[in-house]
């Protein structure tokens, strides 16, 4: 699924590189259930015997990684792999999901979280790093990741991009510890304690979206407070 990350072609090209025989399609610019929908809708419509893998444009794969995973990979496994990610410098489950021939997909309806309970009837599984997450990301595009966990409420994820951010000093990171810090702001109250759906600004295509990366940009730009606990 690609909206606008820079790692696009060096994702492209490490699959290519991976030496087993992959039936690779992009989904582009699409509201984000929705490119998920198709997703899971094209893996219900997989040949038999095929493993299925979601590859996120902004994951770039270690060389064999694929031959990891046909090595690892059962009929009804959910293989769960790491990537290095950029933001926490540190490895994260981010960006990559692969399932056995047998796992079977939902049609999804939650706007945020359309990632999770996905599958219905499988064995999730763990495994190392396998890839690089957002290694080629810039200040958009860390915004970006920033406000999409804050409105997730990753708590931990921040705490270690600030961490990260504290030891390389880089505008990135602190992009994306802004976006987090919006997301988590007043603005988004009744979304946090009151459970009702995410504005659609969280959808990376979307106008409004930009226009809050164009305002808190400058880190001069004081951000909303948050009051509630």
């Amino acid at each position: 699924m690609w909206c606008g990350e820079k790692d696009y072609p060096h994702c492209v090209q490490s699959i290519i590189d991976q030496g087993v025989v992959v039936e690779h399609r992009t989904f582009k610019d699409m509201i984000e259930v929705d490119a998920h929908n198709a997703v899971y809708q094209a893996f219900n419509n997989a040949e038999p015997g095929t493993i299925r893998g979601k590859v996120d444009a902004d994951v770039v794969l270690d060389p064999g990684a694929l031959l990891r995973v046909a090595e690892k990979i059962r009929d009804n496994t959910w293989l769960d792999p790491q990537t290095h990610d950029y933001f926490t410098d540190g490895p994260l489950n981010a960006g990559l999901a692969f399932y056995g021939p047998a796992v079977r997909f939902k049609h999804q309806h939650l706007t945020l979280k359309c990632d999770r309970d996905v599958a219905l009837s499988y064995n999730q599984v763990g495994m190392g790093v396998i890839g690089r997450h957002a290694h080629y990301a810039d200040e958009w595009t860390g915004f970006r990741y920033g406000f999409h966990r804050g409105l997730k409420s990753q708590l931990p994820v921040n705490d270690r991009v600030v961490i990260a951010h504290a030891a390389h000093k880089d505008r990135v990171r602190l992009m994306a510890i802004r976006g987090f810090e919006l997301a988590q702001s007043d603005l988004y109250i009744d979304y946090h304690l009151k459970g009702n759906p995410p504005p659609m600004d969280h959808n990376y295509g979307n106008i409004k979206l930009q226009e809050l990366f164009d305002t808190y940009k400058d880190e001069n730009v004081k951000l909303p407070p948050r009051t509630w606990r």
